[in-house]
């Protein structure tokens, strides 16, 4: 998934995007299209844009990209009617990122601390290093 330098948070404008080292989690070669499309948005909100987007598509270049199906649908269902029974809702997007990332048995590297609600999702924090 995504790795920004220390400090920075993958949305700022001063993210800088790096391959993870050997043998930690992240270090697939996949990516979420969810998580894409959010690094894709920060790019855009940045005061860098052009470069920020740049970054991004390096980043995804040469990485599978992991995208909904049946499967993946299935997943968001079911989280989202245990989220909303436990009155712990996420934000739609990340709940697809939720649900992709558990159907994949991928590791999501986030600062975000709601993702903590999802049970059985493996994270990771962004802001340590392998």
């Amino acid at each position: 998934m995504v790795r920004p330098a220390r400090g920075e948070h993958p949305a700022s404008g001063s993210a800088r995007l790096r391959r993870s080292g050997r043998g930690h989690p992240e270090a697939h070669g996949r990516a979420l299209a969810g998580a894409l499309g959010e690094l894709f948005f920060g790019a855009a909100k940045s005061g860098c844009p052009t470069e920020n987007t740049a970054k991004v598509e390096r980043f995804a270049a040469g990485r599978a990209i992991v995208s909904c199906d049946l499967d993946v649908a299935r997943e968001y269902g079911l989280l989202k009617q245990r989220l909303r029974e436990k009155g712990r809702p996420l934000p739609e997007n990340d709940l697809w990122i939720s649900a992709a990332a558990k159907r994949h048995g991928m590791v999501l590297v986030t600062r975000d601390r709601h993702f903590r609600e999802v049970e059985d999702l493996r994270t990771a924090d962004w802001a340590v290093q392998p």
